[in-house]
């Protein structure tokens, strides 16, 4: 008896250890994550994406931090306003098609015209992405559809990184990925996006491990449901539309002649919980640029993130069937 009342005794020691330890660890974490960098005035950092949403928030962020801002947008329109509407501080180039490697070079560049002599750049933030095409089952869509999409959001992410990854080592900075929580779990609706999204958190791991030694962090964020262009309604049922349209005549069949509008009126059911709170992920791209000890992850994000997450920690067979739960199925399907 005397043995066990000790082992219980034991245990629970070793408990509250842990748990003092964990404590301990968050609240310093939580101190030492709010230092900022210092010498703002002479770091300079490369965004690309910048023509609206979080990129365009964060280019004017940054530049009221003080910082030098080179802004890369996709459309000469987009330069135009994001120059009018910013300091001498930003420099804007454009267009860059990330799917173009000769874009990519010319953005280049671009850098190295606007850096200093001897000065490399203190980040590097790849958040220009599309959605593309590819909207609907993964079956209805053919390679070419995901081409589209990696060429944008996995390649394009790719040469940028590799070009100026110099660049970033000289400066012994920071490279900023764009994921999504839709990297974390199977998705419905959207599966070529998702692909290039597990890519990109997959480049940004092996990447962080590579470069762990060479005075460069490498981070991400993961936003779970923000109201931006990607969500637009009319476009989503337009590429739905498309994708339906470019299936085989069987495939047509065994879905059914309204199975885009049910599909489109499900997704757009979520419409309502979708944050329009911006500044939620600007906020973490701003941690990540100025913070002395930046997040490895951001997930930010409302309620619906949260519970997001929750699926990934959940056995996978629980997580699969809460998620098909909410898959329209095809009018063929044998039940």
């Amino acid at each position: 008896m005397l043995d066990f009342t000790v082992s219980i005794y034991s245990n629970q020691n070793v408990f509250l250890i842990a748990v003092g330890i964990s404590i301990a660890y968050m609240v310093i974490r939580w101190l030492v994550s709010g230092l900022s960098v210092g010498h703002i005035e002479d770091k300079y950092v490369f965004i690309t994406g910048c023509d609206s949403g979080f990129g365009n928030l964060l280019v004017k962020r940054l530049d009221a931090w003080g910082f030098h801002v080179l802004a890369a947008c996709h459309t000469v329109k987009g330069a135009n306003h994001l120059q009018q509407e910013s300091s001498p501080n930003v420099k804007v180039f454009s267009p860059l098609e990330l799917a173009d490697e000769e874009s990519v070079k010319k953005a280049y560049q671009f850098v190295l015209e606007h850096l200093p002599d001897n000065k490399g750049l203190w980040a590097v933030v790849n958040n220009g992405g599309c959605q593309a095409s590819g909207v609907g089952p993964l079956e209805w869509h053919q390679r070419a559809v995901y081409e589209r999409v990696f060429a944008v959001n996995v390649y394009g992410m790719l040469d940028v990184t590799r070009m100026l990854l110099p660049l970033v080592r000289k400066g012994q900075g920071r490279i900023v990925n764009m994921s999504s929580l839709a990297a974390r779990f199977g998705t419905f609706g959207v599966g070529p996006y998702a692909m290039t999204k597990y890519a990109v958190e997959g480049f940004t791991d092996c990447l962080r491990v590579e470069l762990l030694k060479q005075g460069v962090s490498v981070h991400v964020i993961e936003p779970g449901g923000f109201r931006t262009a990607f969500a637009d309604e009319d476009n989503f049922r337009r590429l739905a539309q498309e994708s339906f349209e470019n299936t085989s005549p069987d495939l047509k069949r065994f879905y059914g002649g309204n199975y885009v509008e049910k599909f489109c009126d499900s997704i757009a059911q979520l419409r309502p919980v979708v944050s329009d709170d911006l500044d939620l992920v600007v906020d973490c791209y701003v941690h990540a640029v100025t913070s002395r000890f930046p997040l490895d992850r951001y997930t930010p994000g409302n309620w619906l993130a949260v519970s997001s997450l929750v699926l990934c920690w959940l056995p996978r067979w629980i997580g699969d069937t809460v998620i098909n739960s909410t898959v329209v199925h095809p009018a063929g399907l044998i039940r």
